[in-house]
């Protein structure tokens, strides 16, 4: 009996192992409409949120657009927020950051999500918008808007007086969309490598939009920075001389700059480098944990992380049932920008969480914690 059981235990293992194997892991595609919102409370606490459509979204967690489910909720006195799915029915776990449901560039209709937050050592939360033409929305409390009840059309805020209280609101977001044109972004195509300093082209083409803003982005999305806030959108070249930002891997994003919506993204991702020959100093203008590169791993990766301070710095591994597995860094770091290669020779496939926290002299204590997987 014992040889039949352990024979067929392996038979299964086998069959799970295939079955994993066969699973096609690739990097999150970008939603066809993405909007931010900021969460913030008074002690300097901070998280975007964000939340969107596209025709390939469920109600549910969607990893190919990027939504991860978050760790548990920390204890109360670290700022948290997140979008959950508690009072309207949704399954998302844990809560996300990212929130994006079923609907297209053309879409009209209206749709739901509900927003969960703690403050840190503050005393208000502080919510805010900026929407583009097409969309609105309306921010309650889960009585009805008995004690919040807000209009949210273009940009604006309002701020949660009482947030143990009011610690939940449902926020309708209404969509009456046109469509927003068609670009093609033909340059950069991915893998190119772009030297700080040097004059480069960024090419498009396009059918129907008027003028576009081009963004770049150094940390897959989570903010973008101007190329050009508009261009003739006929389509063509624009010469960008790419800035002294460190070595970074970089997305190229088109904007209609009428709608307000995303056009195109560049396929795939390019590097920026620096010139060996010059010696750059770039400190960062904020604290900063960057997802790992490249996720899901095996057996390495390479996690970046930026301090504005010099700062006592650790850096944790936690598993999926909220286990501390390992702890990389523990010092003080100077301010700038830096990266530690993480080896899982020694983890098992599986989801892991990284948590940094950076606590400099002066200034408030920054804490992030980001997702990974690693796939043997």
């Amino acid at each position: 009996m014992k040889k039949h059981n352990l024979h067929t235990n392996k038979r299964i293992l086998s069959q799970v192992i295939i079955l994993f194997a066969s699973i096609n892991i690739s990097f999150a595609q970008t939603p066809t409409i993405v909007i931010p919102i900021t969460i913030s409370d008074n002690s300097g606490g901070e998280q975007v949120l964000n939340f969107g459509l596209d025709s390939t979204a469920t109600d549910g967690i969607d990893a190919h657009l990027g939504e991860l489910e978050r760790p548990p909720v920390p204890p109360t006195g670290v700022f948290d927020a997140r979008f959950i799915g508690d009072d309207i029915g949704i399954s998302i776990g844990q809560g996300l950051l990212d929130d994006y449901r079923q609907g297209t560039s053309t879409f009209s209709g209206s749709v739901i999500h509900e927003i969960s937050y703690q403050v840190g050592s503050g005393t208000t939360i502080t919510i805010s918008w900026n929407l583009p033409t097409g969309v609105t929305g309306l921010l309650q409390d889960l009585l009805g808007g008995v004690i919040v009840n807000v209009n949210m059309n273009g940009s604006g805020s309002t701020t949660i007086t009482y947030p143990d209280i009011i610690n939940k609101l449902k926020m309708t977001i209404s969509y009456s969309l046109t469509p927003a044109g068609s670009v093609l972004v033909t340059s950069p195509n991915g893998g190119e490598n772009w030297v700080v300093g040097t004059s480069q082209n960024i090419t498009w083409t396009s059918t129907s939009v008027t003028n576009v803003k081009i963004e770049y982005t150094t940390n897959n999305g989570t903010s973008w920075s101007n190329v050009i806030a508009s261009t003739p959108a006929s389509g063509g070249t624009y010469f960008w001389t790419v800035p002294n930002t460190p070595s970074m891997l970089c997305k190229i994003k088109l904007t209609d700059v009428v709608t307000s919506l995303l056009s195109a993204q560049s396929n795939g991702v390019f590097s920026i480098i620096l010139p060996t020959s010059v010696n750059y100093e770039i400190t960062p203008r904020i604290f900063s944990l960057h997802q790992n590169f490249p996720n899901p791993f095996n057996p390495s990766t390479k996690i970046n992380f930026g301090l504005a301070d010099k700062s006592k710095v650790t850096l944790q591994i936690y598993n999926a049932l909220g286990q501390k597995v390992a702890e990389l860094i523990n010092g003080e770091y100077e301010a700038g920008y830096h990266n530690f290669d993480f080896d899982a020779s020694g983890f098992s496939s599986g989801i892991y969480f990284y948590e940094l926290i950076a606590n400099p002299s002066t200034g408030n204590v920054f804490r992030d914690v980001k997702k990974m997987i690693v796939l043997k």
